[in-house]
């Protein structure tokens, strides 16, 4: 099992790799990639594994997910340089777990997520890490944070801006996740006609500088 789990990680890295087959993952996200490969896909990419491993798959609904969540994830990491991913290959191997651990990590996470969506933008996470603009530890903790959360709640806070004595039910696991912060203020008191004056809090949430990060990483954030 453990060599399975390192053979997928490497496989999948390898396709990330390889331009024929992120164009491939493109064109039959929607299309679906029994029917593409049916036509001979898999000969087109000499070498590359991952096409041929996710075409072996059983036909059913959650090897379809799974399937489709494969192909999100290398299309989302489709501007990854060449030269990056060799490097962030070597550094992970490195890693206590080395591929083995990475492989572990990925399976389960395509296999339980039904968002493909966010199978992109963990491609998009991996090819951060990859160029440097996030540590392997920030990529580990920010892979759970989008496994975790509500991915519209996730798109709803990227207009980063400041939401005043606003609530929405996502507020407080955005909070806990550390994606947004939370300011209590007090504000002026209230003259109430002779009786004890009022004194009105005010609630704000913004985005934390690890949710900045994380949007800029997955490209979600569309502010500066």
């Amino acid at each position: 099992m453990k060599k399975d789990k390192s053979s997928f990680a490497k496989a999948l890295f390898d396709g990330v790799r390889s331009p024929e087959v992120i164009d491939i993952a493109k064109d039959t996200i929607e299309a679906g990639i029994d029917t593409v490969l049916a036509d001979s896909a898999i000969s087109m990419v000499p070498g590359v594994k991952i096409l041929g491993y996710l075409y072996s798959l059983p036909s059913n609904i959650a090897n379809e997910l799974f399937k489709r969540s494969v192909l999100s994830f290398m299309a989302g990491a489709e501007n990854c340089e060449k030269e990056a991913w060799e490097s962030f290959i070597n550094e992970l191997e490195q890693k206590d777990g080395g591929l083995d651990r990475a492989g572990d990590v990925l399976i389960r996470y395509f296999a339980s997520t039904e968002e493909t969506r966010k199978a992109h933008y963990l491609g998009k996470l991996y090819a951060a890490a990859a160029h440097g603009q996030i540590t392997i530890e920030e990529l580990q903790r920010m892979q759970m944070v989008l496994q975790r959360v509500y991915l519209q709640d996730l798109e709803y806070i990227a207009a980063d801006k400041i939401w005043k004595d606003e609530w929405m039910p996502g507020f407080s696991q955005l909070t806990s996740l550390d994606l947004l912060n939370r300011k209590s203020t007090t504000g002026s008191p209230i003259p109430m006609g002779g009786g004890t004056p009022i004194v009105v809090a005010s609630v704000e949430f913004r985005l934390s500088a690890f949710g900045k990060k994380m949007l800029s990483a997955t490209g979600i954030l569309t502010s500066g």
